[in-house]
Order: structure tokens, then sequence, then C-alpha cells
């Protein structure tokens, strides 16, 4: 990715960002000029203040990991939530190792630059279980997870829970071995995972 093709995504991002922040803002703000009077709601009912309906929300997030932790038991659509909260932050964060950004583990395994990955929803019927996904931008010797599809991508996944919880486990057991040989059993492995869960156009 050259310096032109790198500012043209970026404008194209920041437009596409524009619009899905409109109309999600719309939708969970409503009509006004109020662009956070969906987290006011709370005050205007008289239940707590704004800041604590929104630690409210994401405390609901956390509770189901809690109830999971003392029960050891999640439904299908619970299990799916959890995982698509945490998909983004946790990908983000193993790709922040340095080797992973290493020229020659790009080349060795062939890693496109830009890539686009579907988590799939096992219960799409049910509320907040549609599918996710992200974009995967290697650009200046870093890795960027941003969340929403952006751009033409080289390769795209389309993951089950299954598929992206084995990813995460493979490579955290290379980031928790640290060397080299840890990080070429994950190539190998990688490699051939690869091609049972993602396409080229």
């Amino acid at each position: 990715m050259n310096r032109d093709e790198l500012l043209a995504l970026h404008d194209q991002l920041c437009k596409e960002a524009r619009t899905i922040m409109e109309a999600k803002n719309h939708d969970y703000a409503g009509p006004g000029d109020d662009a956070f009077s969906n987290f006011r709601a709370c005050e205007q009912v008289g239940l707590c203040s704004a800041r604590i309906g929104l630690l409210c929300r994401m405390l609901d997030k956390l509770k189901r990991l809690v109830t999971f932790a003392k029960t050891g038991e999640l439904n299908l659509a619970q299990q799916y939530r959890v995982i698509r909260a945490l998909f983004t932050p946790a990908t983000a964060a193993t790709l922040k190792s340095p080797i992973q950004s290493n020229p020659i583990l790009r080349s060795l395994s062939g890693v496109e630059d830009l890539m686009h990955v579907h988590l799939k929803s096992p219960t799409p019927e049910e509320p907040d279980c549609e599918d996710y996904n992200h974009t995967l931008i290697y650009v200046k010797g870093q890795w960027l997870v941003i969340p929403g599809l952006y751009g033409s991508p080289r390769r795209t996944y389309r993951l089950t829970i299954e598929e992206a919880l084995n990813y995460h486990r493979k490579v955290f057991a290379a980031l928790k071995a640290n060397n080299w040989l840890g990080w070429l059993r994950f190539l190998r492995w990688y490699l051939r995972w690869r091609k049972t869960v993602s396409t080229r156009p």
C-alpha cells in the first residue's frame, strides 16, 4: 500500500464512519440537537445520572462474564454476545506483538495488508445477535483493527465462534511462548487453518 492508497483509504474510512455514526446516533438519540439524549434518558425519568446509565450498560456485558465464571454455563446466544464484545479488542491485542508485524514473518505467511473478518452468529434470530465484522489494515509497520468493513479486501475470513476461539487459543499460546519456535509452530498451523476459513477475490 503506497501513500496515495493510504490517504484514499483514510478518506473512505472517515466518510463511512461518519455515515454509520449519523445513522446510529439518529436511531439511538432520535431527532434534535442533543447527540447524547439516549444516555440522558435515565435522567429524564429520574432514575440516575447519564454516567451511571452508561455504566449500567457496560455492567450488563460484564455480568454475563460473571455468570459464566460462577456457573460455567452460557447459552449459545450469550456465548456469542460475549465473544463479539471481545472480538475486536482481543484481535488488536494479539496484533500488537512485534513478531506479528515482522516483515519476514509476514512474507513467509503471505499475510495481506487489508482483510475483512466476519464473525458468524450461531443465533441470528436472537436479539442483539447479528453477525459482526471488522477490518484488518497493515500500515507503517503496524496493524489497525477497525470495527466494520472498509476498503477492498485482499482476503476475507468467515469464522464461527469455535473457529475464532481456536485462532485466539493458538495465537495466545505463541504469545506466551514468546520465542521463534512458538511462532513458527503457530505459522504452520495458521497456514493450514487459513485455507479452511478464508477466501481471496
